[in-house]
Formats: structure tokens, C-alpha cells, sequence
């Protein structure tokens, strides 16, 4: 279907995965299960893309379906949705990070059998597509003028301030870069591609892992201390520029 959005379906052991829903007729979705898969999976890659989540999720009897990903999308949705976490379900294939540092609230997953990594709104080339939108030529008039670029990074401005925390992410991104996927896909469609070799996505955030050294990996029962990853205890600037961010981005995601 025509969309601005790009949707990954996974047909894998038993389930069938669904990243990114958009807006198309149910039946597309239903066409896509195979006798095989005992649940469907729904998953919300950011804060943003739910708006389609209701067509995926009717298309399917209710005990069938588990919503999984971001729970400010769940909560931004009506009615709100109820969100597992995917890491909780045991998927084979499937391997998950969530970006919390991101305004974008953002889940990441590598389907290991064909080595791919889908990711949302953290992507290269993701503003093209505001081209198609009303607003496309005001959202990124900065853009066209080499404004938006404060380098010659791939990867503009109005991205790198959704990154609350460079460390986390960093290191996050590290991990996700060891996993060993060849291509990824993007919630819109990368110049025009609905695949984009591992190559665009490393030089995209290249600039985040030569300013942030690699850190020992550690548990999940191991925090970082404020002098590891800077700042003040408090760090007001932060919650403030992430709120103000949110803020202005509000009135085009609803």
C-alpha cells in the first residue's frame, strides 16, 4: 500500500511479527500468517508509530495478537494499549535493544536468520521523507540550505538533539553494531530503498562513537555513576530540552 511509513513483517517459527504497522486493509495483514504461527506480533517501534496499531491488531482474533515496544506510544494511543516486553517472549530469531535515551523511546531488533536490523526513526536519510508531508519544506528548510548540518555527518540536527544521554546510546549502538547484520530497514524508506547496507548506518553514527569511548559491558543489576557518564546529579538541562523537544514535535506526530 501507498504509505510515507514502512512496515517489516517476519514470518518465523511460530509467530508472525509485524514492526512499524501501517495503514492499509486488514486482510493485508492476515494474508501475511502462515498456519504456523500460533501469535501474531505487534511491535511499536517508537514513541510515534502506533497510529496504525489498531489495523494490525484487529485483523486478528484478541488472544492471538502480544503488543510489544514502546510504551509512550502505548500510552499516547486511544484507547491505551497494554505492552510486553519483547525480550520477555523468547522469540527465536530475535534479538532486542530499547533506546530509552532517545526522545524517541525507540526499540531496535535483528531477525538473525536473514541478518537484518529494523530500526524506526533513528536512520539515515529518514528526512526525505517530509518531502511528501504539508509541512516538508518548512520542517526542513535548514536542511536545504546546509544549515541542519553541523558537520559533515549524515545524520542532521533535529536527530542528534533527540539523544538525551551520548553514553547510553553509544554504547547501546556498539551493542547492536556486534550483533552482525549485513542490512537495515527504517520506518520510511531510505532514498527510495527499503534496505540500506550496514556500511550507511555505522558512517551515520559515527560521530556519536568517535566522541563516546567504548565501556566495559556490564550486568543488568550494574548501574554507571554520574562521574562515568557526566553531568550533575540532577541534570535539569536534560529533562528540560528533552520536554521542550517532545513539545515542539507534538503538534506534527499526533
Amino acid at each position: 500500500p501507498e504509505s510515507v511509513c514502512s512496515c517489516v513483517i517476519v514470518q518465523h517459527a511460530q509467530y508472525l511479527l509485524i514492526y512499524n504497522p501501517i495503514f492499509c486493509k486488514p486482510e493485508v495483514y492476515r494474508n501475511f500468517r502462515l498456519p504456523s504461527a500460533e501469535r501474531v506480533v505487534v511491535v511499536l517501534g517508537n514513541w510515534a508509530h502506533h497510529m496504525a496499531a489498531d489495523v494490525a491488531i484487529e485483523a486478528f482474533a484478541p488472544g492471538d495478537v502480544v503488543v510489544v515496544g514502546s510504551r509512550c506510544a502505548a500510552r499516547r494511543h486511544e484507547p491505551q494499549l497494554e505492552v510486553q516486553d519483547i525480550r520477555d517472549l523468547g522469540l527465536p530469531g530475535i534479538q532486542a535493544l530499547h533506546l530509552e535515551e532517545l526522545m524517541y523511546d525507540e526499540w531496535w531488533l535483528h531477525f538473525e536468520p536473514a541478518g537484518i536490523l529494523l530500526v524506526c526513526d533513528m536512520f539515515p536519510h529518514t528526512g526525505e521523507y517530509f518531502d511528501r508531508l504539508p509541512f516538508g519544506n518548512a520542517a526542513l528548510c535548514f536542511d536545504r540550505h546546509g544549515c541542519c548540518f553541523l558537520s559533515d555527518s549524515p545524520m542532521p540536527t533535529f536527530q542528534r538533539v533527540a539523544i538525551s544521554d551520548h553514553q547510553a546510546v553509544a554504547d547501546k549502538v556498539r551493542e547492536a553494531l556486534d550483533w552482525g547484520w549485513s542490512s537495515a530497514a527504517g520506518a520510511h524508506p531510505s532514498g527510495g530503498r527499503d534496505l540500506v547496507p550496514r556500511g550507511e548506518v555505522e558512517e551515520y553514527w559515527a560521530w556519536l562513537l568517535a566522541a563516546m569511548p567504548a565501556r566495559p559491558r556490564r550486568g543488568a543489576d550494574q548501574e554507571y555513576t554520574i562521574a562515568e557518564i557526566g553531568g550533575s546529579a540532577s541534570r535539569p538541562w536534560r529533562k528540560f530540552y528533552v520536554k521542550a523537544s517532545a513539545a515542539l514535535l507534538e503538534p506534527m506526530l499526533v
